[in-house]
């Protein structure tokens, strides 16, 4: 952890740009708890685009509740998030959207219609998310730019 929030802040240091994370699934967790941990150095981080982010203390079981990751409601950061709406995750998230508000992100969501998760490299693709799958770049520039981004 210590070491993803270094690497992040180095990288702004050294490049001299806004920094923006992009991740997936469970290293969404890891994204914001080293995001988190920049404190002062949070400045030049300006976002976070997570794809189908798993933040769960532990998969629920159908019909269980949800219990979620301390990081989700101590997250700050702006927030775009891709969810594929064929996706077990997308059923909560409701409730994961009111929890990173709470911690006082902004969270933007774009729901991808007809498609799992992992869509963008399953040996089983499905023909929409084979035809999707292309334009993941696109849809995390698009992501960036609802951030606040300007074009790459």
């Amino acid at each position: 952890m210590d070491n993803v929030a270094r690497l992040i802040a180095a990288s702004a240091r050294r490049s001299g740009k806004k920094i923006y994370l992009v991740s997936e699934g469970n290293g969404a967790a890891l994204a914001l708890t080293a995001a988190a941990a920049l404190h002062d150095d949070r400045r030049d981080l300006r976002g976070a685009i997570l794809l189908s982010p798993n933040l769960y203390v532990a998969t629920p079981e159908p019909g269980e509740d949800a219990r979620y990751l301390p990081v989700t409601t101590a997250t700050h950061l702006p927030l775009a998030i891709l969810q594929p709406e064929l996706s077990p995750w997308r059923w909560h998230l409701d409730q994961l959207q009111t929890l990173l508000s709470r911690g006082g992100a902004s969270v933007a969501i774009k729901l991808l219609p007809k498609v799992r998760d992992r869509f963008y490299f399953r040996d089983d693709a499905l023909p929409a998310e084979q035809a999707l799958a292309p334009s993941l770049p696109q849809l995390i520039i698009n992501a960036y730019k609802q951030l606040g981004g300007k074009q790459p």
